[in-house]
């Protein structure tokens, strides 16, 4: 009989940092069971967390407002032991910019790159060989406002997501309404222009994927709760709208208490997921292959409140859902044939849960 395959769950919360901040668990995806493994502490707010390559280390934001009395979080990098799973902080930069959000590693472990939502810049970092980060290179404050008052007041970048070539990153910028596309230049450690894309005003776009082939991004909207199908071309980085789907059901009456929050593609490519607050839901679409083109499958309850962020494990068996404010962490069964999900009942209680990352057990 075959062993069940195993992965380590690592999971980012608000937390302060004189308290556990990322927890570690182990899952057996057979029996979607998950069992505690450790917890690191000395991390204000590690809201969202990125493997490098070969997954012998973990990233993580400080989500704060302030690090060291500058204005600003700060961005970590820390140790993982590849057999037992566990953490060992190694060092920390200021990224000047209030409250990073979102933090991606490019695939050669050149740079590490972060956007600072509150602050509305993003910024660049080199990578040393021992996998601590080195001083910030690069530095860009974007400027302006969108349409509505209360959620664009400023420029709000809130994902920074490597195309499928990693020569160019697509950053969704909730507050002025456009996604920048932007080249890296891995030796200089630098963003390069490419361009800008506006999408319809007052749409907030907050995270992206892009398909297996790289032909699409699929971009999920926060003020409008929709995904936006883009084709795309690597070589320009331009972006073409396709379609606008909506991730609630016609039949929901309060969109208006609804924001979409994360966006998710199925390891074989052939289904898109996204979550919506507010709603508590998992939004399923299948993508039409040839056009990339996305049509409703289901909408399936999170068992908890405000799923800020979820993932699929990497043998596509499970996906796990953070339920920020429920505390829980819901585990559900998925249809590789169909894509549909349904709850396993296995939930693992645990404070403020905001990011999964999951690396299969050596």
């Amino acid at each position: 009989m075959e062993e069940a395959q195993q992965y380590f769950v690592y999971v980012g919360t608000y937390a302060s940092s004189d308290q556990p901040g990322i927890y570690i668990y182990r899952l057996n995806e057979e029996t979607g069971q998950l069992s505690f493994v450790d917890n690191l502490a000395g991390i204000d707010n590690p809201s969202y967390l990125a493997f490098d390559s070969q997954q012998r280390h973990i990233y993580a934001v400080s989500e704060t407002l302030h690090y060291h009395e500058q204005q600003g979080g700060s961005v970590v990098a820390i140790a993982r032991d590849q057999t037992t799973g566990t953490l060992q902080k190694l060092n920390q930069r200021p990224t000047l910019g209030e409250e990073p959000c979102y933090i991606s590693v490019t695939p050669g472990d050149e740079m590490l790159l972060a956007v600072n939502y509150t602050g509305g810049s993003f910024c660049a970092y080199g990578l040393l060989q021992d996998g601590t980060i080195g001083e910030q290179i690069d530095f860009i404050q974007k400027t302006g406002k969108g349409l509505r008052t209360d959620r664009q007041e400023g420029p709000h970048p809130h994902s920074i997501v490597l195309d499928r070539s990693g020569k160019n990153v697509l950053i969704a910028d909730l507050g002025l309404d456009k996604i920048f596309a932007y080249q890296l230049d891995l030796a200089a450690k630098k963003y390069v222009w490419q361009r800008e894309i506006a999408v319809e005003p007052g749409t907030g776009p907050r995270h992206s994927v892009f398909s297996a082939n790289g032909h699409y991004a699929y971009i999920i909207n926060e003020l409008t709760n929709s995904i936006t199908v883009f084709a795309y071309d690597s070589a320009t980085a331009q972006l073409h709208a396709l379609q606008t789907i909506s991730t609630l059901p016609i039949e929901y009456k309060d969109s208006a208490k609804n924001t979409s929050a994360d966006i998710h593609l199925s390891p074989d490519g052939r289904f898109l997921y996204g979550s919506n607050r507010g709603h508590d839901s998992i939004a399923v679409y299948r993508i039409e292959q040839e056009t990339g083109m996305l049509t409703f499958v289901q909408h399936v309850s999170t068992v908890g409140k405000t799923p800020r962020n979820f993932a699929i494990t990497p043998g596509g068996r499970l996906m796990l859902v953070a339920n920020q404010d429920t505390d829980s962490i819901v585990v559900f069964k998925r249809d590789a044939d169909n894509g549909t999900l349904e709850p396993t009942g296995d939930r693992l209680e645990m404070p403020k849960p905001v990011c999964i990352k999951i690396c299969a057990v050596r």
